[in-house]
């Protein structure tokens, strides 16, 4: 073979092999783009499988655990119990839905207190007891003058009286207050307007042997925290209505 024939030759081999290296990197690229479409943990999955050195591999990896985290969340919402939220937090302690569950686990501890009626006093007789003359009734003082009553500036609004109906929202529950007061401070800040006028509270507690700190917004009544805590969701934000 002449020099010239084995220049040729060699020219040939290279082009064939760049045609087929792009060949590869095309295809490479369109499956990637399809796993990308279909975005199933089977597509990612099998694409790691048929390039394990991609350059897109970091990326599979990444989109195949946000998979799983979001499964294992469905079926654990599917199951509604405090054991499923506690399995699913063992699991993704800093998840993306791991402040969701942490609230849904405390909604199971919000269990309305049954309200108690007035003791009403009953008689009881006495098998010796004489009759009591009732006691006369002092005449009652006169009553004061009234008051006159005091216009407001146009346009003055007063503070919005704290409410005392036992309902409210709770944002969170969090293992210590300094927590608790952080997660408020962002709250507040993304959605100042959706307290109507009401600050929060931190209320310290027990849940079976664990401290925990809970953040609640008081409402005036059950359909005002209904209303906020809503609100709160169509936002992607975890909250529960509590009740007296």
């Amino acid at each position: 073979m002449t020099q010239h024939a084995f220049r040729a030759t060699a020219f040939a081999g290279s082009m064939l092999a760049l045609i087929l290296g792009l060949s590869g990197c095309s295809r490479e690229a369109d499956d990637w783009r399809g796993a990308q479409a279909a975005d199933t943990s089977a597509s990612y999955g099998q694409f790691l499988k048929q390039y394990p050195g991609s350059a897109h591999g970091k990326e599979a990896t990444l989109r195949l655990a946000q998979l799983a985290e979001d499964e294992a969340w469905q079926s654990a919402t599917v199951t509604d119990s405090q054991m499923g939220y506690q399995q699913f937090l063992a699991r993704y302690p800093e998840g993306k839905w791991a402040q969701e569950a942490r609230v849904r686990i405390e909604n199971f501890s919000l269990t309305p207190a049954t309200p108690v009626a007035s003791p009403v006093a009953s008689p009881v007789a006495s098998p010796v007891a004489e009759p009591v003359a009732a006691p006369v009734a002092p005449a009652p003082p006169p009553a004061p003058p009234a008051k006159p009553v005091e216009k407001k500036a146009p346009g003055k609004k007063s503070a919005a009286p704290a409410p005392a109906s036992g309902f409210g929202v709770q944002l969170g529950a969090f293992s210590s207050k300094k927590k608790a007061e952080a997660a408020w401070a962002m709250l507040d800040k993304a959605h100042k307007a959706a307290w109507g006028g009401q600050s929060h509270q931190v209320i310290a507690g027990r849940a079976g042997a664990v401290d925990v700190f809970r953040l609640r917004v008081p409402q005036p009544n059950e359909a005002a925290a209904r209303k906020l805590c809503d609100r709160l969701k169509a936002a992607q934000e975890a909250c529960v209505v509590y009740r007296p």
